[in-house]
């Protein structure tokens, strides 16, 4: 249904009607997925439309802690749905954006963060292309594998989406191998250390959430493709990742939520070894038929921007 369509669905009352109907068959719980929220409205999900988000799910689902969707997702229920809210990686901004309205909401969330990613010593690699391509002497570069990339001062999102997609389904090393080819050929320096408006969260601000009630679970050491890992390198990102946060958080780390997080990134071995490193659930970026039997692939949906779209989501949860 296009944008439009739903636009006029949603502002006529219709949808809260479906909403309520919805209620009268069972459901099992929804769990949502955010990354980053924008200060001002763009093409990204802003502060502004976060805060429609809740104040919409709070007056037509019911918004519950991850553990309680985990533990609800074999009993599919009549009436509100019951709705978690997560958010992956552990940006600085998500203290100082999406926290606030949280709290002021007294919504539950959970936070996935990459430990390498928090202590400072890794660059999550879209961030280095956003980088490189946002400080670019030239625009043009052959690159590869990939081919030809030519890009503009105002085409650099559309760049960025194209390399992004490429190197989702790539091994590390021909990633990064690109990344340095891409550098080098449009002349930029990528600092040793993530700059301003790349930054993780610190783990001051962690504790500080901790204690406030936001629940924090692992997202791997270095954010890699875990299953085209070595055995080694897996439980390395799955065993490491836990102890730190739980070293610095001093609260037990129960979920795993896999990096890219689609059927392709995880394998048996990754699941047999993050049940091995005392994780009791893995979390996916997708809805999978698996969810309701497999604790370590549990689906979830991406956020939109678009709250009527957001909406219509809702009465797609799987039965």
């Amino acid at each position: 249904m296009k944008n439009r369509v739903k636009n006029i669905v949603y502002r006529a009352g219709v949808l809260k009607i479906l909403l309520l109907v919805h209620r009268m068959f069972l459901k099992t719980p929804f769990i949502l997925m955010y990354h980053r929220l924008t200060p001002d409205k763009g093409s990204s999900i802003s502060v502004a439309n976060f805060e429609q988000h809740l104040l919409f799910l709070k007056d037509n689902c019911e918004l519950v802690s991850l553990a309680d969707a985990i533990s609800h997702r074999n009993n599919a229920t009549r009436g509100k749905l019951k709705v978690a809210i997560t958010f992956d990686d552990g940006y600085d901004d998500f203290y100082h954006l999406a926290w606030p309205l949280l709290k002021k909401y007294n919504v539950p969330a959970t936070l996935f963060i990459t430990t390498g990613f928090i202590d400072k010593v890794v660059w999550l690699w879209p961030d280095k292309i956003d980088y490189i391509l946002n400080n670019a002497s030239c625009f043009s570069a052959e690159l590869e594998g990939f081919g030809v990339l030519e890009f503009t001062k105002d085409t650099v999102s559309e760049a960025w989406h194209q390399l992004g997609d490429y190197c989702l389904v790539k091994p590390w090393e021909q990633r990064d191998k690109l990344i340095s080819q891409l550098a080098e050929q449009l002349e930029v320096d990528i600092p040793s250390l993530p700059v301003e408006g790349y930054q993780g969260l610190t783990w001051s601000q962690l504790k500080e959430m901790a204690t406030e009630g936001l629940d924090i679970e692992s997202h791997t050491v270095t954010h890699p493709i875990l299953s085209m890992l070595k055995p080694d390198e897996l439980k390395q990102e799955l065993s490491v990742s836990k102890q730190v946060i739980e070293e610095n958080i001093n609260k037990k780390v129960n979920v795993i939520c896999y990096p890219n997080g689609f059927a392709r990134d995880i394998s048996p071995l990754v699941e047999e070894l993050a049940k091995s490193c005392g994780y009791q659930y893995g979390v996916m970026a997708c809805l999978d038929k698996h969810s309701s039997v497999n604790p370590y692939r549990i689906g979830r949906k991406s956020a939109v921007k678009d709250i009527s779209s957001l909406a219509f989501g809702l009465l797609r949860t799987p039965t």
